[in-house]
């Protein structure tokens, strides 16, 4: 079985270490609204690595996720959501640091949940995601909080 973490902020932090621990159980890694990978080097992993970042983050600034990039495999994928910032990755309101993004929050979330999905899609399909199921994010229901 193949397993993809992913996380947001601290999150990303936890999916870094997870994905490292024990080797060979995990083969994708999601890294969203982070600076991270800081402490764990996966830049020599097998992994397929996703990092989604946003314009206008004032947690994880381009400035401080590019100081930690060489961490990454160049394989990575990087897929920036321009005009997003940090709080919209999720619900719990505007966060203390962050800029105000210029996009709406569905579009960012939807933005997220397409990256996931491609991830998913090429864990599952031993890395060609045109033949995994597609499911795209106006699918999903809804979170009604």
């Amino acid at each position: 079985m193949r397993w993809v973490v992913a996380g947001h902020s601290f999150g990303a932090v936890l999916a870094c270490e997870i994905a490292g621990n024990p080797p060979g159980q995990v083969s994708g890694v999601v890294l969203i609204g982070s600076s991270h990978p800081r402490d764990v080097d996966l830049s020599h992993s097998h992994l397929d690595i996703t990092k989604v970042t946003a314009t206008h983050d004032g947690l994880a600034s381009p400035d401080r996720v590019k100081a930690n990039a060489s961490k990454l495999r160049p394989q990575t994928r990087w897929i920036e959501i321009e005009g997003g910032n940090h709080s919209q990755f999720g619900y719990y309101g505007f966060q203390l640091g962050d800029h105000r993004a210029t996009i709406s929050r569905a579009e960012q979330q939807d933005r997220t949940v397409e990256a996931l999905l491609e991830a998913l899609g090429r864990a599952t399909a031993g890395g060609d995601y045109d033949a995994a199921i597609r499911v795209t994010p106006s699918a999903l229901p809804k979170a009604k909080l």
